[in-house]
């Protein structure tokens, strides 16, 4: 059976980074700029799920 421990985990976090070709030291801020969101987005996201809605109700 695998080991799920939380350094397992990370171990094969850092090489699926290395097979994406990035590094460990760079997981902080790949991670930040990825919950980071911008205002443009969210306002994105409402247009798509209102246009779409209308779409379904037709």
């Amino acid at each position: 059976m695998a080991d799920l421990t939380p350094q397992a985990i990370v171990r094969a976090q850092d090489r699926l980074l290395v097979l994406l070709g990035n590094s460990p030291d760079g997981r902080a801020p790949l991670v930040a700029s990825m919950l980071k969101r911008d205002s443009g987005e969210a306002m994105s996201y409402w247009f798509q799920l209102v246009v779409s809605v209308g779409i379904v109700t037709l």
